[in-house]
């Protein structure tokens, strides 16, 4: 990884190369897993490297191209990973940037085996759109991805990134649509605090809400004219068992393989009965001991 002199003032490109230098993991750890220092650590560094001046710089981890005019947004071009050749808007506080190529990488394996050349893929909870680019090269120009995600905020992020990559010619076109998926068609509210969102089944005691657009997979599918997924990548934010609830024909037609992030016992409890009682087979794929974990769920026949 290379440091954009261009970009970033003397003391950004010293911190930054030094805390590049640390492994992949340390960072994954240190920067998102040792709580509740985190994200105290994030907002640290963040506030250490400040804004950088607008000119255009070299390559840097993954890639920068430009900085926005926005204090902490930059605009990378991946060299390496699953986004290698892809473009992406990220602040520079979060995963994208902070991880890289290594974003998730754990995950990577199971995406490659089951989003094949020529498939449709699903994204449901596709934030700023960094797994549903990866999916769009993955599936490349003969497949398509469709990704939901019902935040205003992370929409307008996904929408702008799927059109900084219109003219990648080795990735599948994208289908962006601003939903969430539930049980039921209509309109919800949506926390939020900053880029993180949670749909809730209230209007929940104060905070920042706004009322989001549901709708269920089987409509998307059977009334909309979307191409059913053969694959789906879910992580919603413990909204899981919903979601199953709005696609039970889709499980049982379809019969799509899912990569689900489950963020605690009662989603693990209502996607288990949900899938159990249309043949699947699961597998967690992270340590039993943590939440959130992907859980990997397999058609039986």
């Amino acid at each position: 990884m290379h440091v954009p002199v261009s970009a970033l003032s003397r003391r950004q490109t010293a911190l930054y190369q030094l805390y590049f230098q640390l492994p992949a993991g340390w960072r994954q750890r240190l920067m998102f897993e040792a709580r509740p220092w985190s994200l105290p650590l994030q907002r640290l560094l963040r506030r250490a490297a400040g804004p950088g001046p607008r000119a255009v710089p070299r390559a840097f981890g993954p890639a920068l191209v430009k900085p926005a005019h926005a204090a902490h947004r930059v605009e990378v071009a991946f060299a390496a990973g699953p986004l290698r050749g892809l473009h992406m808007r990220v602040e520079t506080a979060e995963k994208y940037f902070l991880l890289g190529r290594h974003y998730e990488n754990d995950n990577l394996e199971l995406l490659q085996r089951y989003a094949l050349p020529g498939a449709t893929v699903y994204e449901v909870g596709a934030h700023a759109g960094y797994w549903a680019l990866a999916l769009a090269a993955m599936v490349g120009p003969r497949g398509r991805v469709v990704a939901l995600e019902p935040s205003p905020e992370n929409y307008a992020r996904l929408i702008e990134n799927v059109a900084l990559n219109r003219n990648a010619s080795h990735a599948a076109p994208i289908t962006a649509l601003n939903l969430a998926a539930g049980a039921e068609p209509g309109r919800m509210p949506m926390s939020r605090a900053g880029t993180m969102s949670r749909l809730q089944a209230g209007a929940g005691p104060g905070g920042d809400t706004v009322q989001v657009e549901v709708a269920r997979l089987d409509d998307l599918v059977y009334r909309a004219g979307q191409a059913a997924p053969t694959f789906v990548l879910m992580d919603v934010e413990g909204w899981g068992g919903a979601v199953m609830a709005g696609a039970e024909r889709l499980l049982a037609e379809r019969r799509p393989t899912w990569l689900c992030e489950v963020h605690g016992p009662e989603e693990q409890r209502h996607l288990d009965a949900a899938l159990a009682r249309h043949g699947y087979r699961r597998h967690s794929v992270s340590p039993a001991s943590l939440w959130p974990r992907h859980m990997l769920a397999v058609p039986a026949c």
